[in-house]
């Protein structure tokens, strides 16, 4: 996967491969707290509060990251995160 453009602006809800809610944990308060991801194909990854509307332009997301492939995985299906700031 490359990294591709992360920003969010030129993205539309349609070209998400996949969607759903995930649990995410707090920064500084290590609460989990329920997140709605979309995940592109160049690996880039958002999250929400809640599920956009797709009649609406995706809102600025809470997180962005870049979903890596792993050369050396030990686990099956295993994926690194990159968190940009």
């Amino acid at each position: 996967m490359s990294t591709g453009n992360i920003n969010i602006s030129s993205r539309r809800l349609e070209e998400a491969v996949h969607g759903g809610w995930l649990m995410k944990r707090g920064e500084h308060i290590k609460n989990w707290r329920p997140r709605y991801f979309l995940l592109f194909k160049d690996g880039a990854l958002f999250g929400f509060k809640s599920k956009p509307d797709p009649d609406l332009p995706l809102p600025d997301p809470l997180n962005d990251f870049i979903v890596k492939d792993v050369q050396d995985a030990q686990y099956i299906n295993m994926v690194v995160m990159v968190g940009n700031l």
